[in-house]
């Protein structure tokens, strides 16, 4: 029963008796049929909101994998790049050195040509002196050799290089064609991680307009109850004084707070634990001065967003410590350390093998770049469910 800010008071025995029984009728009607009414359908969409939910972190734990191959796609396909512009410069450095010495070639034996053949121009050597003229004839075919040998070793390096080329061409190729799947994987991942992220939030608002609706339910049976309770004190012992009246409008534009679900977790604390030496300060300050930066698959900048390993390696790449950007490859490259040594700035892997990694501040939080429509932020490092491994990096 809603009206607009009804005041009740006592009046007459007769009328009241009647409202009376009445109001306790509505009241026996309405107080436990609204609560068994709504346990049901509440409860269902609460599993359905908890089911959504976990499908949601396991979308986003092989998204955390795909993001991590991804990595190591694109870090192999540049190295590839790197590997086949290095064999197409050499290549083109021998050729260009076989050309030159195949000219020189051509101009030598032109030259030996002309001398072998007008013995006056052989630098002193006497006209009828014919030992030393074979002498010089035959230094001048032995050298002749000596650069056609050369032009062959050159031809055959560059026959070599041409092969090492096309094998380092076809790994680019190969490279380029794996960090494309990659690419293409991680899309399908964030697509399905999009639509279920639509489908948590109509599952959101059917529970909140149900929890709407039984809370009003509850408190428009609370106010029936209420004025039952005005009405039979008033029918019993009407020249008492009127009892306050009880506006119902109130109650149901501020309904009691509290009443559907735990606060909100409070923020954690900022950190308080000093670094152990200042390699790892700086990566933590770094690491702090980027909260707030969007999560971008890939990302290893603050312009250019951030994914879990590239806010990692730029945390320590302000400190001069380069480690690569994909998860289990820093683990690699980070000392083993158990959960009882962490210290400000060593990193926390998540899986096994590792497809997340966060930097530790002290007092179990960490600064992490979480998923897709998240930023990087300070949170606690016990939120996943994955095992956990631990590195320090200096």
């Amino acid at each position: 029963m809603r009206r607009s800010g009804p005041i009740i008071r006592a009046s007459s025995a007769r009328r009241l008796r009647r409202v009376a029984a009445f109001v306790v009728l509505l009241a026996a009607l309405a107080g436990p049929g609204v609560e068994g009414a709504w346990a049901d359908p509440i409860d269902d969409l609460r599993e359905e909101a908890a089911q959504l939910d976990a499908e949601l972190m396991r979308l986003h734990e092989q998204v955390d994998i795909a993001s991590d191959e991804y990595n190591k796609a694109v870090a192999a396909a540049n190295a590839a790049h790197a590997a086949a512009e290095a064999a197409r410069s050499e290549l083109a450095a021998v050729e260009s050195e076989t050309e030159s010495r195949e000219g020189e070639l051509r101009q030598f034996a032109i030259k030996a040509y002309v001398l072998g053949g007008d013995v006056a121009n052989l630098d002193g050597v006497l006209l009828g002196d014919a030992t030393e003229l074979g002498r010089r004839r035959s230094y001048l075919a032995v050298a002749a050799g000596d650069r056609d040998d050369l032009v062959d070793s050159l031809q055959l390096a560059a026959d070599d290089l041409s092969l090492q080329r096309t094998r380092a061409e076809q790994a680019r190729q190969r490279a380029d064609a794996l960090a494309a799947e990659a690419a293409e994987r991680l899309e399908v991942g964030q697509a399905l991680i999009d639509r279920q992220a639509e489908l948590i939030a109509a599952a959101d608002d059917r529970l909140t307009q149900a929890l709407a609706e039984a809370e009003r339910a509850r408190i428009e049976a609370e106010a029936a109850a209420a004025r039952a309770t005005l009405v039979s004190q008033s029918a019993v012992t009407p020249t008492n004084p009127a009892p306050a009246p009880i506006e119902v409008t109130a109650l149901l534009t501020n309904p009691p707070a509290a009443r559907t679900g735990p606060a909100a977790a409070p923020a954690p604390p900022p950190p308080s634990a000093p670094a152990a030496n200042p390699a790892a300060q700086i990566a933590v300050n770094e690491a702090l001065a980027q909260i707030g930066v969007p999560y971008v698959y890939g990302g290893g900048s603050p312009g250019g967003g951030f994914d879990c390993s590239g806010l990692v390696q730029w945390a320590w790449a302000a400190a001069g410590y380069r480690l690569s950007h994909a998860a289990d490859w820093q683990r690699d490259e980070t000392h083993p350390i158990g959960v009882d040594d962490l210290q400000p700035g060593d990193l926390v892997f998540y899986g096994e093998p590792p497809s997340h990694v966060a930097l530790y501040i002290g007092n179990d939080q960490i600064v992490n770049a979480p998923y897709t429509g998240e930023y990087v932020r300070i949170q606690s490092m016990w939120y996943s469910s994955k095992p956990m491994t631990f590195g320090r990096v200096a």
